[in-house]
């Protein structure tokens, strides 16, 4: 008997923006006998409400502000979600090895423009070595639009949040998104 699963599209794709991630821009050897396997928890949402317009302001940016002050809606909607996986990579001179990873995903919507864009925090062990960070940013633009590109380290702690740390062994549970 088939047993019928349900993915959230949310899920599908983070797994695809972090499969690309690891595969082309890092260039992990993931060994395809062992793919990776993602497990996310969606964390917290929030609104950034749309700022009033300066003195200097233009009658058509007054018209905006009010227009978007009446229907209640904000400026940009953010939510959190935090993942623990793994993968195997392979390596010519020590086989395979596990991978262990963590990240923090920001989702965030420019209401005004439609716009979406994914902020991606990335740790990865090897069993006895140090961690090591990534940071990138995943711009969706329009259709199927997907940007990658690499950012600056500044704003990634040199360890993942607690709640996904590596020394936890529970790992996190997955919530439907």
């Amino acid at each position: 008997m088939s047993k019928k699963i349900r993915v959230p599209a949310t899920t599908v794709q983070l797994v695809q923006i972090l499969g690309v991630i690891l595969r082309e821009h890092l260039k992990i050897p993931i060994d395809e006998e062992g793919s990776e396997c993602w497990t996310f928890e969606h964390v917290v949402d929030w609104d950034i409400q749309i700022r009033e317009p300066g003195p200097k302001a233009s009658h058509a940016e007054w018209c905006s502000y009010q227009y978007r002050v009446e229907l209640g809606r904000p400026e940009h909607e953010m939510s959190v979600y935090l993942g623990a996986g793994y993968c195997h990579v392979f390596n010519p001179e020590q086989g395979v090895k596990r991978l262990e990873l963590r990240v923090r995903c920001e989702h965030s919507i420019w209401v005004t423009a439609s716009l979406r864009m994914w902020d991606f925090q990335i740790w990865g062990k090897f069993d006895g070595e140090p961690v090591w960070r990534n940071h990138f940013s995943c711009s969706l633009g329009y259709g199927t639009d997907r940007d990658i590109l690499p950012e600056t380290l500044a704003a990634v702690p040199q360890s993942p949040p607690k709640k996904i740390a590596f020394w936890r062994k529970a790992g996190i549970e997955p919530v439907t998104v």
